[in-house]
Protein backbone atom coordinates (compact mmCIF):
# COMPACT_ATOMS: atom_id res chain seq x y z
CA UNK A 1 0.00 0.00 0.00
CA UNK A 2 2.85 2.10 0.94
CA UNK A 3 4.56 1.75 -2.48
CA UNK A 4 1.40 2.92 -4.09
CA UNK A 5 1.33 5.98 -2.47
CA UNK A 6 5.03 6.91 -3.26
CA UNK A 7 4.27 5.86 -6.49
CA UNK A 8 1.63 8.34 -6.75
CA UNK A 9 3.26 10.67 -5.41
CA UNK A 10 6.03 10.52 -7.34
CA UNK A 11 4.12 10.75 -10.87
CA UNK A 12 1.85 13.60 -9.43
CA UNK A 13 5.66 15.77 -8.79
CA UNK A 14 6.60 14.40 -12.29
CA UNK A 15 3.42 15.44 -14.46
CA UNK A 16 3.35 19.00 -12.58
CA UNK A 17 7.50 19.38 -13.52
CA UNK A 18 7.36 18.60 -17.09
CA UNK A 19 3.77 20.47 -17.32
CA UNK A 20 5.56 23.27 -15.85
CA UNK A 21 8.75 23.21 -17.87
CA UNK A 22 6.67 22.72 -21.14
CA UNK A 23 4.54 25.56 -20.35
CA UNK A 24 7.13 27.70 -19.67
CA UNK A 25 7.12 29.80 -23.43
CA UNK A 26 3.41 30.52 -22.52
CA UNK A 27 3.70 32.10 -18.90
CA UNK A 28 7.57 33.12 -19.68
CA UNK A 29 8.27 36.27 -17.24
CA UNK A 30 10.92 38.27 -17.89
CA UNK A 31 14.40 36.93 -16.50
CA UNK A 32 13.03 33.32 -15.45
CA UNK A 33 14.94 30.54 -16.66
CA UNK A 34 13.00 26.99 -17.47
CA UNK A 35 15.38 25.35 -14.80
CA UNK A 36 13.67 27.70 -12.57
CA UNK A 37 10.35 27.20 -14.15
CA UNK A 38 10.99 22.92 -13.41
CA UNK A 39 12.06 24.04 -10.23
CA UNK A 40 9.04 25.45 -9.32
CA UNK A 41 7.14 22.60 -10.92
CA UNK A 42 8.51 19.89 -9.01
CA UNK A 43 7.62 22.10 -5.70
CA UNK A 44 3.71 22.52 -6.82
CA UNK A 45 4.06 18.94 -7.80
CA UNK A 46 4.77 18.15 -4.27
CA UNK A 47 1.77 19.85 -2.89
CA UNK A 48 -0.56 18.72 -5.60
CA UNK A 49 0.60 15.34 -4.28
CA UNK A 50 0.76 15.58 -0.60
CA UNK A 51 -3.39 17.04 -1.04
CA UNK A 52 -4.45 15.24 -3.99
CA UNK A 53 -2.42 12.14 -4.84
CA UNK A 54 -1.91 10.19 -1.72
CA UNK A 55 -5.26 10.96 -0.80
CA UNK A 56 -6.77 7.68 -1.64
CA UNK A 57 -3.44 5.61 0.34
CA UNK A 58 -3.58 7.72 3.26
CA UNK A 59 -1.32 5.73 5.90
CA UNK A 60 -1.85 5.92 9.29
CA UNK A 61 1.40 5.52 11.02
CA UNK A 62 0.22 5.78 14.38
CA UNK A 63 -2.41 2.85 14.09
CA UNK A 64 -0.35 0.46 11.56
CA UNK A 65 -0.83 -0.10 8.09
CA UNK A 66 -4.75 -1.25 7.64
CA UNK A 67 -5.58 -4.93 6.39
CA UNK A 68 -9.02 -6.24 5.10
CA UNK A 69 -10.61 -9.01 6.95
CA UNK A 70 -12.67 -11.68 5.39
CA UNK A 71 -16.35 -12.65 7.51
CA UNK A 72 -17.20 -15.39 6.02
CA UNK A 73 -21.18 -17.38 6.93
CA UNK A 74 -22.43 -14.35 8.43
CA UNK A 75 -26.08 -13.68 9.07
CA UNK A 76 -27.96 -12.67 6.27
CA UNK A 77 -29.50 -9.43 8.75
CA UNK A 78 -26.03 -8.74 10.12
CA UNK A 79 -25.98 -4.39 9.38
CA UNK A 80 -22.32 -2.35 8.83
CA UNK A 81 -22.90 -1.21 12.95
CA UNK A 82 -23.39 -4.73 14.40
CA UNK A 83 -19.92 -5.47 12.88
CA UNK A 84 -18.63 -2.50 13.73
CA UNK A 85 -19.25 -3.07 16.94
CA UNK A 86 -18.30 -7.15 17.34
CA UNK A 87 -14.91 -6.08 15.91
CA UNK A 88 -14.40 -2.95 18.05
CA UNK A 89 -14.00 -5.36 20.94
CA UNK A 90 -10.83 -5.50 19.63
CA UNK A 91 -9.19 -2.60 18.14
CA UNK A 92 -10.07 0.15 15.82
CA UNK A 93 -12.29 -0.20 12.74
CA UNK A 94 -11.48 2.01 9.52
CA UNK A 95 -14.52 0.10 6.91
CA UNK A 96 -17.14 -2.17 7.05
CA UNK A 97 -18.24 -3.62 3.89
CA UNK A 98 -21.33 -5.67 3.44
CA UNK A 99 -21.17 -7.61 0.57
CA UNK A 100 -24.64 -7.85 -2.04
CA UNK A 101 -25.70 -9.73 -4.72
CA UNK A 102 -26.02 -7.32 -7.68
CA UNK A 103 -28.93 -8.78 -9.00
CA UNK A 104 -31.39 -8.85 -5.99
CA UNK A 105 -29.27 -6.31 -3.79
CA UNK A 106 -29.44 -8.88 -1.19
CA UNK A 107 -26.71 -9.81 1.67
CA UNK A 108 -24.55 -12.70 0.36
CA UNK A 109 -23.42 -13.76 3.98
CA UNK A 110 -19.90 -12.64 4.06
CA UNK A 111 -18.53 -9.19 4.76
CA UNK A 112 -14.96 -7.45 4.99
CA UNK A 113 -13.83 -5.47 7.95
CA UNK A 114 -10.74 -3.02 7.85
CA UNK A 115 -8.62 -2.72 10.69
CA UNK A 116 -4.54 -2.02 11.81
CA UNK A 117 -3.08 -5.43 11.30
CA UNK A 118 -2.18 -5.95 15.19
CA UNK A 119 -5.85 -5.41 15.93
CA UNK A 120 -6.99 -7.21 12.93
CA UNK A 121 -4.62 -10.61 14.32
CA UNK A 122 -6.41 -10.16 17.39
CA UNK A 123 -9.81 -9.95 16.38
CA UNK A 124 -9.28 -12.87 14.17
CA UNK A 125 -8.21 -15.37 16.72
CA UNK A 126 -11.09 -14.19 19.21
CA UNK A 127 -13.48 -14.13 16.40
CA UNK A 128 -12.91 -17.42 13.99
CA UNK A 129 -14.95 -20.35 14.61
CA UNK A 130 -17.28 -18.20 17.63
CA UNK A 131 -21.12 -17.84 16.85
CA UNK A 132 -22.43 -14.70 16.18
CA UNK A 133 -26.46 -14.47 15.53
CA UNK A 134 -26.83 -17.98 15.19
CA UNK A 135 -24.26 -19.05 12.78
CA UNK A 136 -20.61 -19.71 13.16
CA UNK A 137 -18.17 -17.56 11.52
CA UNK A 138 -15.55 -18.07 9.07
CA UNK A 139 -13.42 -15.12 9.80
CA UNK A 140 -9.50 -14.63 8.51
CA UNK A 141 -7.24 -12.11 6.40
CA UNK A 142 -8.93 -11.24 2.97
CA UNK A 143 -6.78 -12.52 0.08
CA UNK A 144 -6.01 -9.99 -2.98
CA UNK A 145 -8.11 -10.85 -6.32
CA UNK A 146 -5.89 -11.32 -9.31
CA UNK A 147 -5.72 -8.34 -10.73
CA UNK A 148 -6.23 -5.97 -7.81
Amino acid sequence: MRLKCIATCLLAIALVAVAGYFAYPLIAVEGARPECVFAGGIIVGLLVAGLLGCRRHRCKASEGEAVSIYVGNAPYKTSQDELRQLFSRYGAVHAVRIVRDRQTGRPRGFNFVEMPEADAMKAIKALDGSEFGGRTLKVNLAEDKPGR
